[in-house]
């Protein structure tokens, strides 16, 4: 009798996952990812695991952005996976789940190159363009904060992006306040810089440290920094080679 008594709670609990079908996964997948996400998303996929019990689920957002998560049977309980946080003897699991974060960040790089060369063209008049030192057809593009170490880095490196073709160069301010003044210092002053030797004087100069313009307009730098933020772009250097 004890043993019925056990047997017959554990069979009415796995008879709902039965019944379930695949929209009604997704429905309580909806649910729950709700529950964490606050704006549009899509569930473009559902795969099994090949761990019981667990599936793998490609969202995208509404920028367009995919990420991974996994779920179990019915949809109810939603995790980020971490290979690294995962400890198991199952690689079939392992190699889905990092194929499936592979496939999202070819995506998602694909999407945000798209975007981000997209504001090149909006911001054309405010894009600073550098000729290669030899003829090319190749063009680099980079998206740059002023208060940014690394991208203080490739600007002091500009000649050798030089020599493997041109460069354009979007300049936001990202990082604060300070930053976002320097980046309307620089588009300030952009309209004076005619030459390349100048353009390339004035990268110089709003890189450097003590660089603290008075500033009467940040209307440009403000639309541009927002634009690169909406473009999905959100490590800098953003360099398109």
């Amino acid at each position: 009798m004890k043993k019925l008594n056990l047997i017959a709670p554990l069979l009415l609990l796995s008879l709902p996952l039965g019944l379930l079908n695949a929209a009604d996964i997704k429905e309580n997948l909806t649910a729950t990812l709700k529950l964490a996400l606050h704006s549009k998303f899509s569930i473009l996929k559902i795969e099994d695991a090949k761990a019981k019990g667990l599936k793998i689920v490609t969202i995208k957002g509404d920028n367009g952005l995919q990420t991974s998560v996994l779920t179990n049977e019915d949809g109810s309980v939603v995790i980020a996976p971490d290979p690294e946080g995962i400890v198991t003897g199952n690689k079939p699991f392992i190699g889905m789940i990092q194929a499936s974060i592979t496939e999202n960040n070819n995506a998602n790089k694909a999407l945000v190159d798209k975007n981000a060369l997209a504001l090149f063209k909006t911001y054309k008049n405010d894009v600073i363009t550098l000729k290669a030192n030899k003829s090319s057809s190749k063009t680099i593009h980079m998206i740059v904060d002023t208060t940014c170490p690394h991208c203080k880095q490739e600007i002091d490196n500009l000649n050798s992006y030089l020599d493997k073709g041109n460069v354009e160069i979007l300049v936001a301010g990202l990082l604060g306040v300070e930053a976002m003044n320097r980046a309307s210092g620089f588009y300030e002053e952009l309209p004076k810089a005619k030459t390349q030797e100048q353009k390339i004087a004035l990268l110089k100069k709003v890189f450097e440290h003590d660089y603290n313009p008075n500033v009467k307009d940040n209307n440009t730098a403000l639309k541009i920094s927002d634009s690169v933020e909406k473009s999905g772009v959100h490590s800098i250097p953003y360099i398109i080679d």
